[in-house]
């Protein structure tokens, strides 16, 4: 099924592959650390298969980079997708998480919020 806003699978993993690289992780030692395979790993880089939103997440908080720069190759913030920690006040499921689990699910607020915008 073909939506609106397709993402090209070979662009994620070209962005990817530069983040990960720019942060100085090779492929193996980067699977590793991610908890997944190097063949996963490169076929993810090699646009063959689709990482998943957790993943992606979790690609995006390790490597320091935003959604928005793995999914477009760029950090364009023209747009204001901040969100601040109290919003997690309203989701009291995330009781108990910490800093970097915040952050993660924060992230993929700001990811929603960016598509829906674009909508």
């Amino acid at each position: 099924m073909k939506y609106k806003y397709d993402i090209n699978l070979k662009s994620v993993g070209s962005h990817i592959k530069t983040a990960r690289s720019a942060a100085g992780y090779n492929q193996k030692e980067f699977a590793e650390y991610m908890g997944i395979e190097q063949k996963y790993l490169s076929d993810v880089e090699r646009g063959v298969a689709c990482p998943s939103l957790p993943l992606m997440v979790a690609i995006s908080d390790k490597l320091n980079v935003s959604m928005n720069f793995l999914t477009k190759g760029n950090d364009d913030t023209s747009q204001d997708t901040k969100i601040p920690w109290e919003t997690m006040y309203y989701v009291p499921e995330a009781e108990g998480l910490d800093d970097r689990q915040y952050r993660m699910i924060l992230k993929v607020i700001r990811f929603m919020a960016e598509n829906l915008k674009e909508e």
